[in-house]
């Protein structure tokens, strides 16, 4: 019974939002929405890759861009995540009213290094 009241508590943190806490998981690729990103006021897409390699993930971020008439337009970025390091993958302004925000991880790969040691899209 000495372990209830701990496991209640960090269940209730986890519950307000305060913590480590991701809403998504495919293959050891972590993603999630983040309001107020440690007090920024800013709502952030984050990323972690759990692999003991860097990948290559490919995000659609909504919205990024918008058209010439105003609507929110959707855009994808490749971010090549290194193990156990969380990323910033997109982040919208502390006073954005619109639609969404969206992060969602469309694609991953293997990161590879180059002769020159640069990282490259292992597809």
């Amino acid at each position: 019974m000495k372990h209830f009241p701990m496991a209640i508590s960090s269940a209730a943190l986890l519950i307000a939002g305060v913590g480590p806490s991701f809403a998504s998981e495919t293959n050891d690729i972590s993603w999630n929405l983040e309001n107020n990103y440690n007090g920024s006021n800013q709502t952030v897409c984050v990323a972690e890759n759990y692999n003991d390699y860097p990948v290559n993930a490919v995000f659609n971020i909504f919205p990024a861009n918008y058209d010439p008439d105003g609507n929110a337009l959707p855009n994808t970025t490749v971010v090549t995540l290194r193990p156990y390091t969380e990323y910033r993958v997109f982040s919208w302004a502390a006073d954005y009213s619109g639609p969404g925000p969206n992060c969602a991880l469309v694609h991953y790969s293997v990161s590879v290094a180059t002769p020159d040691g640069e990282e490259a899209p292992g597809y």
